[in-house]
C-alpha cells in the first residue's frame, strides 16, 4: 500500500492529468494524416476524379434525402465495372439522375408488384417495401453496355421503367460518399439541440 510521496503519489498524477495531455497529443499526432487525406480529396476533385452533388428530389429515399450531397467517383473504372446494387449518376435526356444500378448488360430485367427479378430470379432487394409500388415492367433482356436504373422509392421515380436503359458513356460515376444535410434527419437535430 502506497503512502503520501511515495510512488502512489505519481500514479494518482497520471490518473488525473496524463491522460488528459496523453489523448491532446495523440489528437495532434493525427493532424497530419488528416490534412493528407484532406489535400488527396481536394486534388481528386480538382482534377475531376471526384464530383460533388446536391440531391434534389426524393426518388432515392431512404437512401439519398432531398438535400443531402454526395461525392462521386467520376473516373471511368475507379472501383472497377459497375455492378447491380451501386447507386451511380447517369445523364438522361439532358439531365443529371442518381439512381441504383439493377441490371447489367445481357440481362433480363422483370419488375413487378415490388419485385425486382434478373435473369428469372428474385434479385436482393435492400429497399424497404414501404417504398415499393405496383408496378409492372418486362421483361426486357439488355443489350451490349445496357445498364437498368431504379430509383429507391419506386412509387415516385422516374428512371429506366419509362426512360429506358442506359449505355455505359451515360454513367458518370459511382456514389462512394453521403453527406446527410440536417434538416433531411429530424433525430440528429433535435439531438444537437438539446
Amino acid at each position: 500500500m502506497a503512502t503520501g510521496g511515495e510512488r502512489g503519489d505519481e500514479r494518482d498524477d497520471e490518473r488525473h492529468g496524463e491522460p488528459c495531455v496523453a489523448s491532446f497529443l495523440e489528437a495532434l499526432r493525427r493532424v497530419p494524416r488528416l490534412l493528407v487525406g484532406l489535400m488527396v480529396l481536394v486534388t481528386f476533385l480538382g482534377h475531376g476524379a471526384l464530383d460533388s452533388y446536391r440531391i434534389a428530389g426524393t426518388s432515392m429515399v431512404p437512401f439519398l434525402e432531398d438535400g443531402d450531397r454526395i461525392v462521386v467517383a467520376a473516373v471511368p473504372g475507379f472501383f472497377g465495372e459497375p455492378r447491380c446494387g451501386e447507386a451511380v449518376i447517369a445523364r438522361v435526356g439532358g439531365e443529371v439522375v442518381v439512381k441504383r444500378i439493377a441490371a447489367l448488360p445481357g440481362d433480363v430485367i422483370e419488375v413487378g408488384d415490388g419485385v425486382v427479378k434478373r435473369n428469372g430470379r428474385v434479385a436482393h432487394d435492400p429497399i424497404p417495401p414501404e417504398f415499393h409500388d405496383h408496378c409492372r415492367f418486362g421483361p426486357l433482356k439488355l443489350g451490349e453496355g445496357e445498364y437498368f436504373l431504379l430509383g429507391d422509392h419506386r412509387s415516385v421515380s422516374i428512371d429506366s421503367r419509362e426512360f429506358g436503359p442506359v449505355t455505359r458513356d451515360h454513367l458518370l460515376g459511382r456514389v462512394i460518399l453521403r453527406v446527410p444535410t440536417r434538416a433531411a434527419h429530424p433525430a440528429a437535430a433535435a439531438r444537437a439541440r438539446r
